[in-house]
């Protein structure tokens, strides 16, 4: 899982750069590290992410057509 300072997640995808568009399942909510960051407003963690290969098109399979920008937007 990403999460945590900017630093440690910079560390994790340096040894684990798959992680980057992993699926993190929240209850009924199925989204990626990006949405994760974006609905928190973490600005440092989404550039991270980003320059990792984070797909900024990949949208929540929760609710369909809600993309990280929707998520960065709404928060």
């Amino acid at each position: 899982m990403l999460h945590g300072n900017v630093d440690e997640v910079c560390l994790t995808l340096a040894s684990n750069p798959h992680l980057v568009n992993k699926i993190i399942h929240r209850g009924l909510a199925i989204e990626t590290p990006l949405i994760s960051a974006s609905i928190a407003g973490d600005v440092a963690m989404v550039k991270e992410l980003i320059s990792h290969g984070a797909d900024v098109n990949k949208e929540s399979d929760w609710i369909i057509g809600d993309s990280p920008l929707i998520y960065a937007c709404a928060g």
